[in-house]
């Protein structure tokens, strides 16, 4: 049983005693008035003892319940803390009881018999007390935290040698109690507290000092939930090393403001959960990040239906420790031969829904492409699905994400029999929790497990005459000769270099990858530091966004190689910063010609210094709202993407790709050599201008990683801004921006996951709120 304490302090008054026995009072009843005072005794002295010692040890009190978590569980995926929470009982005070004694007696009391009595009374009180004491720091020693509230003040009058407390003395100290109060021995799992309201709640952080060293590959939790440490399920190592220096008892060590999970060898970072862990299992199984990565995106077409999938696309950054290059895998969905664009016009709703907005499917052929050119040899083709086709038939657990997707589409889904079935079984939106399962999705990708050429069988084989069978059968532009010449691509990645030393690795279009480049050297061009105010900064990067956003309008697939190294030369960048004065700009808004606002992202770092970020998806959640009949996967509406116009750089040809708005990343230290930062976006259409400003805050401001991903995020073209900062608004609308919309809490989208790579070679992996996902990160 957790240890509850008690909220008094007190003086005894001896004379009530005294007179208590010479009146004859029961003894039962002078028996129990002397145990509380002992006990409430034994409260007050502590506490007035440890007022003069700092009160308790807090490293003693860290190291003693990590010992206890320890022993708690031989597993430490198991390892679990309840929360924290403080509970406050308060007894009637001595002086209370007093008065009611005295209310029975007029008569005074004998000042020489008080005396003896108390000489007596003061001997017996005192042993009972160090008894007591000794039990409480015991009980003491085994909680993780305390919160100790400032002790009133306590006045003393001598009236008659009787001591009364005119004021309580409080002390609070939260314990470790169930979620429901219970004393079942059955703990809930820890989960990530990400509640809409995340940003409120950051507020409200003490300064309570976190422990200096925490344990290889646990998960920090927030201080403005438990402050308790929780074993991740990715923990391998019981090695311990330094999260950050001590500092000096003037400025105690900041408290993070999201869970940050540190690794020593190898990290992930997916926004799934079960795909993280699938990941970081072929990285121990000797697989390198190219590897995980390619397991970890067949996880996540599995158990994201709605983001990704072998009916959609995928664009990966690879970077290569041994050669010091990035290289890009551009697995983007391609445009059928023969489309009746005219349709188009005469009925815009065929390219976005149905089997008219289906394009080539590519991430097959992307994955197994980077299998081939990337692969460590040591894990085989087969054992990277292996773990999915045993997810998907089994069963698993849907996902925030997924639940949101489909209640978001729900009357759409229901059109269609494929997509109801699997998603709204019993005419109802499945929820978070419940079980899916998908048989012919099982069974494709078990041929495709055991096939000795995997994409002859998809792009060629059976697979590929079912394809064609159904999509012309519902009105769709595939043809078997789409799939034959469809092919994937590998190139070398763009990149920039910045005044910090770091350079930024990228895909080329149809990625959006080159528009924000320009962005961040337009803020570093605008001398953006780490004592740039929140106000200025925010006001740059809405105008560095809205020239990034109009650039990436100038791109298409296929763009020359001219266009792309102008759109960061020197010059070109100091004219754009120039436009950006203290005021907003007017500028012509253009629509968004990227649509593609539902996808997965996975983020791996290997223990040989490689890196992978991985982004893939459907263009819109659940794509085309169109599942596969003999298949069993989602398909793409990737042709919604193109430009209503052909003469727009992304207007629609035969085998071009759309525009995207993925941009996996590898930001690498040009002078080591080594990886500094890896990440992307996911599904919203306010990725680029959250990218835009974690990019800036990490390398232009040096912010804490967690600080970069907590900071409000703007939607540049809605004018939507995560923050109810009241003051901050009003700056920015006495600059000119006078559309913003504040937003309680966080949006859905633009979720950002992270790994860093610090100086001494620790890896942090971080998740976001936004991405619904409550621990996305693993490692070694």
């Amino acid at each position: 049983m957790p240890a509850r304490f008690l909220k008094t302090a007190y003086e005894p008054p001896h004379n009530g005693l005294v007179e208590m026995r010479k009146r004859g009072l029961p003894w039962l009843a002078a028996s129990s008035i002397l145990i509380i005072v002992v006990l409430v005794a034994s409260v007050s002295y502590l506490f007035m003892r440890d007022q003069q010692r700092g009160f308790l040890d807090k490293d003693s009190l860290f190291s003693s319940s990590a010992e206890e978590r320890n022993r708690s569980s031989e597993n430490p995926e198991e390892a679990k803390i309840a929360p924290l929470e403080a509970i406050t009982i308060t007894l009637p005070t001595m002086a209370t009881i007093s008065d009611d004694i005295e209310a029975t007696e007029s008569k005074p009391p004998n000042p020489l018999e008080l005396e003896s009595e108390e000489a007596e009374e003061e001997d017996e009180r005192e042993e009972e007390v160090e008894s007591s004491t000794a039990m409480v720091e015991e009980a003491t020693s085994a909680i993780p935290w305390v919160d100790e509230s400032t002790p009133s003040e306590e006045k003393e009058e001598e009236s008659g040698g009787v001591e009364e407390i005119e004021e309580q003395v409080e002390v609070t100290i939260a314990v470790p109690i169930p979620a429901d109060h219970s004393d079942s021995s059955e703990e809930e799992p820890m989960r990530g507290d990400y509640p809409d309201d995340f940003h409120r709640r950051t507020e409200k952080i003490t300064t309570t000092p976190l422990p200096s060293t925490v344990a290889t590959g646990v998960v920090i939790p927030s201080s403005s939930s438990s402050p308790s440490t929780t074993s991740s399920a990715s923990t391998t190592s019981t090695s311990v090393s330094t999260l950050a220096p001590s500092p000096p008892s003037s400025a105690p060590p900041r408290s993070p403001l999201l869970p940050i999970s540190e690794f020593t060898r190898a990290a992930i970072t997916a926004t799934n959960e079960i795909c993280a862990d699938i990941a970081r299992n072929i990285l121990m199984a000797g697989g390198n990040a190219v590897d995980a990565s390619i397991a970890g995106a067949f996880c996540l077409g599995g158990v994201e239906p709605a983001a990704g999938g072998l009916g959609g696309g995928m664009i990966m950054t690879v970077f290569q420790k041994a050669t010091g290059r990035c290289e890009v895998v551009n697995g983007r969905e391609a445009a059928p031969m023969r489309v009746e664009t005219a349709e188009w016009q005469k009925n815009p709703r065929l390219r976005e829904n149905g089997y008219t907005s289906i394009a080539v499917p590519g991430a097959l052929h992307g994955l197994l492409s980077a299998y081939r050119r990337f692969r460590s040899s040591r894990v085989e083709w087969a054992e990277l699905i292996q773990p999915t086709i045993q997810l998907v038939e089994a069963g698993f657990p849907v996902s925030p994400s997924l639940a949101e997707a489909v209640n978001y589409r729900a009357a759409e889904i229901n059109e269609t029999a494929g997509m109801r079935d699997i998603f709204l079984p019993t005419g109802v939106p499945i929820k978070t929790g419940d079980v899916l399962r998908d048989a012919r999705l099982a069974d494709t990708l078990r041929k495709i497990a055991s096939s000795r050429d995997p994409s002859h069988l998809f792009y060629r084989g059976e697979p590929a005459e079912r394809i064609v069978h159904e999509i012309k059968a519902k009105g769709g532009h595939i043809a078997k000769s789409d799939l034959v010449l469809f092919s994937s691509s590998i190139e070398d990645a763009l990149t920039v270099d910045m005044e910090n030393g770091s350079r930024i690795c990228g895909p080329s279009p149809p990625s959006s990858f080159a528009a924000l480049q320009a962005g961040i050297k337009i803020m570093e061009a605008l001398n953006v530091s780490s004592s740039t105010s929140e106000e200025l900064f925010t006001h740059y990067l809405i105008e560095a966004t809205k020239i990034a956003l109009n650039l990436r309008e100038e791109l298409g697939d296929s763009v020359s190689s001219d266009l792309l190294s102008n759109l960061t030369s020197p010059s070109f960048i100091e004219s754009l910063a120039a436009e950006i004065g203290e005021t907003a700009t007017r500028r012509d808004r253009v629509l968004p010609s990227v649509s593609d606002i539902s996808t997965s992202h996975l983020n791996v770092v290997d223990d040989q210094g490689n890196a992978v970020a991985l982004t893939m998806g459907l263009n819109r959640p659940f794509g085309a709202l169109r599942r596969s009949e003999s298949l069993g996967f989602v398909w793409n509406n990737a042709l919604s993407a193109f430009s209503h116009s052909s003469d727009h750089p992304n207007g629609f040809h035969p085998k071009k790709r759309p525009m995207s708005g993925a941009i996996p990343f590898v930001v690498v230290e040009k002078k080591s050599g080594e990886v500094e930062l890896v990440g992307g976006a996911t599904h919203d259409s306010s990725s680029f201008s959250a990218l835009l400003s974690t990019l800036s805050r990490l390398i232009l401001r040096a912010d804490h990683l967690d600080e970069s991903i907590v900071a409000p995020r703007i939607d540049v073209e809605s004018g939507a801004f995560e923050s109810d900062a009241l003051v901050l608004i009003r700056a920015l609308s006495a600059r000119g921006h006078s559309s913003l919309s504040p937003l309680l809490g966080r949006s859905s989208g633009g979720a950002t996951p992270l790994v860093k790579r610090m100086s001494d070679g620790r890896l942090l992996a971080v998740c976001d709120p936004r991405g619904r996902v409550d621990r996305c990160a693993r490692g070694i």
